[in-house]
């Protein structure tokens, strides 16, 4: 399961917002871009289900199930770039047909279709994530207690999370 660590910036009821850190295995993703392109970058904040019962300024480990990661990337990654070829192709037919440059047609076009999808994608992700809690990631264990930390070695609003052993 793909898993991330942070720190708990709020919680009510049953949910949590953790800040997460981009860690050293996205240093090797190719999607990276990606994160930060849609709002993401090195500081991301997540709302988690709170299963161990953390607390504000908790260091927690948060987990998504395999099935849940995967079909995000596939929504997030391929049926976007499907969009693109599909526009691509619709814009050289329909440039072809009325005149246009066919290749500005399709440059158009792919982008076009592109931005609709990747658009769709994220509304259809946001809604099912809220929809249904398998989509959602769960913070399976609290990893050092608030109270047990040096308050200075926790640097909540700032850019890296620090913690002293």
């Amino acid at each position: 399961m793909p898993s991330e660590q942070g720190i708990v910036i709020s919680t009510s009821s049953r949910k949590a917002v953790v800040r997460t850190v981009r860690n050293e295995a996205c240093a090797g993703c190719g999607g990276q871009s990606m994160c930060s392109a849609m709002g993401g970058g090195k500081i991301n904040f997540v709302e988690a289900v709170n299963k161990a019962g953390a607390s504000k300024g908790d260091r927690v480990l948060l987990e998504i199930s395999d099935s849940a990661f995967m079909t995000g990337s596939f929504l997030i990654f391929f049926v976007p770039i499907v969009g693109l070829v599909a526009g691509v192709f619709l814009g050289s037919h329909f440039g072809k047909i009325y005149g246009w440059d066919h290749n500005a047609a399709a440059l158009v076009f792919g982008l076009g279709v592109f931005a609709v999808f990747m658009s769709a994608m994220v509304l259809v992700g946001n809604r099912t994530a809220s929809k249904n809690p398998a989509y959602t990631p769960t913070i399976v264990s609290v990893l050092t207690r608030a109270k047990d930390m040096d308050s200075a070695a926790i640097n909540i609003a700032g850019d890296s999370i620090c913690h002293s052993s």
